[in-house]
């Protein structure tokens, strides 16, 4: 069972901030490069999305108040829609102590080159590319960016995907979601992706990869 878990849930359409997660606790926006925009819990999908008009070049940066017992632990997401274009990837963070500090792993829509990624966002800020490739994604598929001291892995569904040994931020942190052009490319689009399940889970507890049996779980 995860540490933590958001279904996205709600009767109405309601901002991230306001939504109360199935594990309690809060979500706070913590970038807004274009500002003016937020994310929302569409009730008509429960998935969560921008709730404004798309900003190119722009990102949106969102954590969650639940803070792991160590700094290994994995993050999940759903690929709930794809977006329209190429170059409006979601992403969750990990590690995350503020705009310049922390790790993200992100997906692209299928046509996009590369794909998935997996970034250092350090002082500067500096975007540095840690890991990339290309494979297919199709809507519902589920992710973990898998952080441990040894490596920063993203998986999809069972399959690893990209991994990198880069362990320069070490603190604990805090885990989030965000769309948009917080990775390499600064082009990159905060657009219409949809994002459903989130779920985090200490190392400890997820004992050696035994979370990606669960994924079906939504509670």
């Amino acid at each position: 069972m995860a540490n933590y878990v958001d279904n996205f849930t709600e009767a109405a359409n309601t901002q991230l901030t306001a939504h109360t997660p199935d594990s309690g606790g809060t979500w706070a926006e913590q970038e807004d490069s274009a500002t003016g925009k937020s994310f929302e819990v569409n009730a008509g999908s429960d998935f969560v999305r921008l709730a404004e008009a798309a900003a190119n070049s722009q990102r949106l940066l969102y954590t969650v108040s639940w803070t792991p017992a160590t700094n290994e632990y994995d993050v999940l997401w759903t690929f709930a829609a794809i977006p329209g274009t190429n170059d409006d990837p979601q992403w969750v963070l990990a590690r995350y102590t503020g705009i310049a500090s922390y790790y993200a792993a992100g997906n692209y829509a299928t046509a996009a080159n590369p794909d998935q990624k997996i970034v250092k966002v350090t002082a500067g800020p500096t975007r540095t590319l840690l890991a990339s490739g290309n494979f297919a994604t199709t809507a519902g598929d589920i992710f973990k960016f898998e952080v441990r001291t040894a490596a920063k892995k993203l998986f999809q569904g069972a399959t690893e995907r990209l991994s990198n040994t880069d362990d320069a931020i070490t603190d604990v942190g805090s885990c989030g979601l965000a769309m948009g052009n917080l990775g390499d490319v600064s082009t990159d689009d905060l657009s219409d992706g949809q994002m459903d399940v989130f779920k985090l889970e200490d190392a400890a507890a997820a004992g050696g990869g035994r979370i990606m049996s669960k994924l079906a779980w939504a509670g």
